[in-house]
């Protein structure tokens, strides 16, 4: 019976052993599976901090972009003002605007030049009949003074200086 008793316990204790060893293999299997997840996760987590740079990133320049877009909307619509007045007040244009045309689109760059051409044009219109009255001017006070100077031709006329005049 000691015997019988002894290979009982031999047997349990074998399988024992052997339900020990598959459950250290599972564990090892388990932890093998653990370690690639994490390493899985720590890449995510590396992409997504790298993700999340970008954007911060992207959303700063989207901020600049939007000032520099109000900024640029301001300067059209001071642009516009200064053409709706076009015809009543002379237009002075900086030489070189804050922002260059490539900021803004072709349709609104055509019309920006649209309006300044108009604005020039009208200009030149009112500037015309002012150019051509005084040339009109300047010819008739030339003959009368070539009148003058023929009815006086025994008696020359002096220069009288002005006081712009030297």
């Amino acid at each position: 019976m000691l015997r019988l008793y002894n290979k009982n316990q031999s047997v349990a204790y074998r399988q024992v052993v052997k339900e020990n060893e598959s459950l250290i293999q599972k564990l090892a299997q388990h932890e093998a599976e653990l370690a690639l997840k994490s390493q899985t996760i720590q890449g995510l987590s590396l992409q997504l901090s790298i993700t999340s740079s970008k954007l911060i990133e992207e959303s700063n320049r989207s901020t600049q972009l939007e000032s520099d877009l109000k900024e640029a909307i301001q300067s059209l619509s001071n642009l516009k003002q200064k053409l709706d007045q076009a015809p009543t007040k002379r237009i002075l244009l900086p030489l070189r605007p804050k922002l260059s045309e490539q900021h803004f689109s072709s349709v609104q760059a055509t019309t920006f030049s649209e309006k300044l051409n108009k604005a020039l044009r009208i200009e030149n219109k009112d500037l015309q009949p002012r150019i051509i009255q005084l040339k009109e001017t300047n010819e008739k006070f030339e003959r009368h003074i070539r009148r003058l100077t023929c009815m006086n031709s025994k008696h020359p006329i002096k220069f009288v200086a002005t006081p712009g005049s030297k």
